[in-house]
């Protein structure tokens, strides 16, 4: 059995919460506050 780490972001959870979506988590939200889609980077 494969385990996922939640605690690091990954990039396709961060753009299904920007777009809204309902499977992310913690760490995927706080960097997706830091990093935005229009901009190149993370702050």
């Amino acid at each position: 059995m494969v385990e996922i780490d939640t605690g690091k972001p990954l990039p396709a959870r961060m753009y299904g919460w920007y777009l809204g979506g309902k499977d992310n988590y913690l760490a995927d939200e706080a960097m997706g506050h830091r990093c935005s889609p229009s901009t190149r980077g993370c702050r």
